[in-house]
């Protein structure tokens, strides 16, 4: 097997080698723990290219096509805002399924 879907770059949940503290239990919690952080910097960096995006009137035939594939938009005629709205919602819902499966791993 020459790839590798997945590689920690950190140690920290990722210390196999032999720990007998890190169990499957301790990385899977490590990396929602990380996934979690990762949808909250996203999070912070949508709301600040948000907030600085100027009110554009052209679009490329792609962007049009994603914009309109968004239901109940926020956003009706600012295409980017839409867009970015609708990426903000799914990754609030994203952390909050985290949060619940940490919740049910610190209830185990």
């Amino acid at each position: 097997l020459e790839a590798c879907p997945i590689k920690f770059a950190s140690w920290i949940g990722g210390d196999r080698d032999g720990n007998p503290n890190v169990t499957p239990q301790v990385t899977r919690e490590v990396v929602l723990h990380q996934r979690l952080r990762a949808a909250r910097l996203y999070m912070q960096d949508l709301t600040e290219l948000e907030s600085q995006l100027a009110i554009s009137s052209r679009f490329s035939p792609r962007m049009l096509d994603l914009a309109d594939s968004i239901p109940h938009p926020v956003h009706k005629r600012e295409l980017y805002r839409r867009v970015i709205s609708h990426l903000r919602k799914r990754l609030v819902k994203t952390a909050k399924d985290i949060e619940a499966q940490l919740e049910k791993v610190y209830l185990a």
